[in-house]
């Protein structure tokens, strides 16, 4: 049984999010696409955190 793949675009490229869990699969870049790994995982997840403290510095104004 395969897993469905949702892929989001963002800047620069775009990620593939396996359906059920949201764990991260591939990146896909300019350079190419990649499956993803432990360094990856940390870069887009300390991103994420990042947009997510600006939002809520955002709101709390």
């Amino acid at each position: 049984m395969t897993s469905q793949v949702t892929r989001t675009t963002l800047k620069g490229g775009s990620i593939a999010r396996n359906a059920q869990t949201g764990q991260f699969v591939e990146v896909c870049t300019s350079s190419g696409r990649q499956k993803v790994s432990e360094k990856t995982t940390a870069t887009i997840k300390g991103a994420s955190e990042k947009r997510t403290a600006a939002l809520k510095r955002l709101a709390n104004r």
